[in-house]
């Protein structure tokens, strides 16, 4: 990683200059020195970056690490400060990080103006040796950027927490699989283990693992708003068998893709599938379960019934490895039976593979002989929970007995290489062949 700095002039101007910017590495405030590539520049450079600010930059708070990017960087110079402006990184867009006029962030400005000058603040009371220097950002409304749970805000006090930044380059190398899909508002955590060895070992033997309190209250319910606001849209839904399908998608949105890609999720999924391993997940079905007001079983009846509704995903449609791992995250309550509940099948993984191998190789539709897998668990959920499941192991959405609709989101994610080893029936010989991560514990 590379970050930009500079050290103070030697005239003692009290200003900073980057070192190598000029001829003899002074400043322009008073001492007349060639600016960045030979050319005098008149205007102040308190915070003196002048022209040699990357063309691609990553913000990264110092409080927590997270990472906001990636930004094309266009910079001026005005008196008393350098100004910037972050623009969506994506060629051709115009869109650009701004205060807006409800007194928040976004990145939704067409045409850059004050909403979108922000000044650096070299903070250097806060340097901290052998690390990159450290910023604070301001609006033009002397709001400062900061950030919060995951999301980029304005705080009116340095006083806040997370108001201090350091800026990365980032290569255009580094572009892609890294940076491609990520919404520059919401931050992406360090990776480093989360799952201890007995949450993998639990995996291993049942096919799942369920996780509490993963995903921050603040993110839940700005993917709440987001899917409310498209359930209210003209002719968005119908309903399909036990859940509602909508129109117009909306697993795309940042408030969607937020989930997996701001929270310390994506750094999970990596601990199973293994660091920097993981491909490229556009998003995430929207699973809404409305009450079904004909149900009048008592609970035990209910999970007995719904026993040989397992599936697989893609496997009714013929294709044995669709991804390797389904990432389920609840957005509303289901701490009681029949609330919609995720429904797994413990340890249905090591029955349903070999069923799957030995049908793919004679030929057979998949799910021939499909065993009687017996009465299924019930998963207890609140908001923010997070349940992992192997692809092979058997699943449901449950009955939904209750008053409300059931909010739930499943990613589908998989390994760099799981193209490879299904087409190559790996996933059938191996139910481990896309989990590096547990084959590193």
């Amino acid at each position: 990683m590379v970050w930009w700095s500079w050290t103070p002039c030697p005239n003692g101007c009290g200003m900073y200059v980057i070192p190598g910017s000029s001829s003899d590495g002074k400043c322009c405030k008073g001492c007349k020195v060639p600016g960045w590539w030979g050319r005098h520049d008149e205007g102040c450079c308190k915070l003196g970056p002048g022209g040699v600010l990357p063309a691609f930059v990553e913000l990264v708070g110092v409080d927590g690490g997270q990472r906001f990017g990636v930004w094309r960087v266009d910079y001026m110079k005005k008196c008393g400060g350098v100004f910037v402006v972050f623009r969506d990184f994506q060629e051709n867009s115009p869109k650009h990080l701004r205060a807006n006029w409800a007194g928040t962030v976004d990145n939704d400005g067409q045409v850059a103006g004050t909403d979108a000058d922000w000044q650096l603040l070299f903070t250097p009371n806060k340097v901290i040796p052998d690390s990159p220097p450290i910023y604070t950002i301001q609006a033009a409304s002397k709001k400062f950027l900061s950030s919060k749970d995951g999301l980029l805000t304005l705080s009116p006090s340095l006083e806040s927490p997370g108001t201090l930044w350091t800026i990365h380059e980032v290569r255009p190398e580094d572009f892609g699989p890294r940076y491609g899909f990520l919404h520059p508002l919401r931050g992406l955590l360090p990776s480093k283990p989360f799952l201890t060895p007995s949450q993998k070992r639990s995996f291993r033997e049942d096919g799942f693992i369920q996780l509490k309190r993963v995903i921050p209250e603040s993110l839940i319910l700005h993917a709440l708003a987001h899917i409310n606001a498209g359930l209210c849209a003209l002719k968005a839904v119908e309903m399909e068998r036990e859940h509602v399908r909508f129109l117009q998608p909306l697993e795309g949105h940042h408030s969607i893709t937020a989930l997996m890609y701001s929270t310390p999720l994506w750094s999970i999924v990596q601990d199973l599938i293994g660091t920097d391993k993981v491909a490229h997940c556009g998003g995430a079905q929207v699973a809404l379960r409305p009450p079904q007001v004909d149900i009048y079983q008592s609970s035990a009846e209910v999970t007995k019934e719904w026993a040989k509704h397992w599936h697989m995903d893609g496997v009714g449609e013929g294709r044995h490895s669709d991804f390797s791992l389904l990432v389920g995250v609840t957005l509303t309550t289901a701490l009681n039976s029949d609330m919609g509940n995720f429904l797994v099948w413990p340890g249905s993984h090591k029955v349903t593979c070999p069923m799957l191998k030995a049908n793919h190789e004679k030929g057979l539709p998949l799910l021939t002989n499909a065993p009687d897998l017996g009465p299924p668990k019930q998963i207890l959920a609140a908001p923010g929970d997070v349940v992992l499941a192997h692809q092979k192991l058997a699943h449901s959405g449950g009955p939904n007995a209750s008053h409300s609709i059931r909010y739930q989101l499943y990613y589908r994610v998989s390994h760099k290489d799981h193209s490879d080893n299904a087409s190559s029936g790996l996933t059938l010989q191996n139910l481990w062949v896309d989990f590096e991560g547990l084959q590193e514990s």
